[in-house]
């Protein structure tokens, strides 16, 4: 799909073509979280999203934990 994109439908823009799979990739990973998330309640908090993210969503997507997630214990990840 990529590939099709640089080099069939925007050969001579490649900036363009770019933005489109930047584009794709937005919508499918909306569609996924939306996809499950619908059933859970709403996350009451930035580290809820992401332990839901690390441990749930991470593995039913590549189907292994996440290698690893570094913080500086003051809630950045």
């Amino acid at each position: 799909m990529v590939s099709m994109y640089c080099n069939r439908l925007y050969a001579n823009k490649p900036e363009l073509a770019a933005s489109r799979i930047d584009a794709i990739g937005y919508q499918v990973g909306h569609q996924l979280s939306e996809r499950y998330t619908i059933e859970r309640p709403r996350f009451t908090d930035h580290l809820d999203a992401i332990k839901f993210i690390c441990k749930d969503f991470w593995s039913e997507l590549f189907k292994k934990q996440i290698d690893n997630l570094k913080t500086n214990h003051r809630v950045n990840f």
